[in-house]
């Protein structure tokens, strides 16, 4: 079993109404939240678009051009 799946199945056991949950885009929680909340949650990916800046300096944080929903 996969780390994803394990904490998606810890989360839905813990709570007892509908939510909405959001994740990053990493694909395996597409299975992982499908498998332990079937039909009865709200879901979506949220991925994050990050810009390079002329400037980059070793360390330091990318600036967020934009997201992408899914």
């Amino acid at each position: 079993m996969n780390r994803a799946k394990m904490f998606i199945d810890d989360l839905a056991g813990r709570l007892a109404n509908r939510v909405q949950l959001t994740t990053d885009g990493l694909r395996v929680y597409l299975e992982a939240v499908e498998g332990a909340f079937g039909c009865e949650i709200d879901y979506a990916m949220l991925i994050k678009v990050y810009s390079a800046s002329q400037d980059e300096v070793r360390y330091s944080p990318a600036e967020c051009a934009g997201q992408l929903r899914k």
